[in-house]
């Protein structure tokens, strides 16, 4: 990952955690969404989770249908489960695709 999609990976999270917090929006974060929205959309997905590789920062869930799907995770991923993530946990992951990377922005459980 390049230090460009860092940062604008940084930016959208940021902005995120705003409009999820329900926080009115100045001028400067109006234009940072208008930047944002150009940048990969917001996708979701929804499994069982197979594998955490926290040294790594990478999780990995099984859908429904069969398909393995890899996610990296970071500090500011924002993450709602009841009690620890683990194997076996069923989540729904909301997800934007940097370089061919499924990055999670929210990992909750479903």
């Amino acid at each position: 990952m390049t230090a460009r999609n860092v940062a604008m990976l940084s930016i959208l999270f940021a902005i995120i955690g705003l409009v999820m917090s329900g926080s009115r929006l100045s001028s400067a974060q109006v234009s940072l969404l208008s930047f944002a929205q150009q940048s990969p959309s917001l996708q979701t997905a929804e499994g069982q989770v197979t594998q955490i590789d926290a040294q790594n920062n990478f999780l990995q869930i099984q859908t429904s249908a069969g398909q393995e799907m890899q996610f990296a995770f970071n500090d500011r991923t924002e993450v709602v489960t009841s009690a620890q993530l683990e194997v076996g946990t069923t989540v729904r992951i909301s997800y934007i695709v940097l370089e061919g990377t499924m990055v999670a922005v929210r990992i909750e459980e479903a």
